[in-house]
């Protein structure tokens, strides 16, 4: 199992934070403007069904009663940071496990919408970083450890938004 260190965290994942914030994106152009150099997709599919023995009524069942009490969790979130809630959100979402199939896809998409209109820049979940993801999600499957999870998302935004630094950063520097 990947170990989590919160000492990996730094500076970046606050400056991409603040760039985000200072882009002041509230439209769908404004995304598009924003997130244009992004050609792979926020929600990356690993290719899997993820179970493919749930059928049709349990998946209905599932998302029915996990949904209410999802949101209920949510709810309870109020006023507390947008990362930690996102991250609850996304941890107990793929525990539901809704569908029969699409259930990481679906939730990375949620993930990335609850961030965004939370004022918080969206992730990518990179493929090679997939090992760590699962093991994260695995920790709040088994003791409902939520840190691994916003750990490994506040990492993840630091490095989907490097790039962006960097290039803010020079501009910054030449004026």
């Amino acid at each position: 199992m990947t170990r989590f260190d919160c000492t990996s965290i730094g500076e970046n994942y606050e400056d991409a934070i603040k760039l985000w914030r200072r882009w002041h994106v509230t439209t769908e152009a404004d995304i598009d403007r924003r997130l244009e150099n992004f050609r792979v997709l926020f929600a990356y599919d690993f290719g899997k069904i993820e179970n493919d023995a749930i059928t049709y009524a349990d998946t209905q069942e599932i998302f029915e009663n996990g949904r209410a009490e999802l949101l209920d969790e949510l709810d309870d979130y109020e006023d507390k940071d947008p990362a930690r809630v996102a991250a609850c959100f996304h941890a107990r979402f793929e525990y539901i496990h809704p569908f029969a199939d699409g259930n990481g896809r679906v939730g990375r998409t949620l993930l990335n919408y609850w961030l965004m209109i939370h004022d918080h820049p969206p992730v990518i979940i990179h493929d090679e970083d997939k090992r760590a993801y699962y093991d994260a999600l695995a920790r709040y499957d088994d003791a409902e450890d939520l840190e691994p999870m916003l750990l490994f998302l506040m990492r993840q935004t630091e490095r989907t938004w490097k790039k962006s630094l960097e290039r803010e950063r020079r501009r910054a520097s030449q004026n």
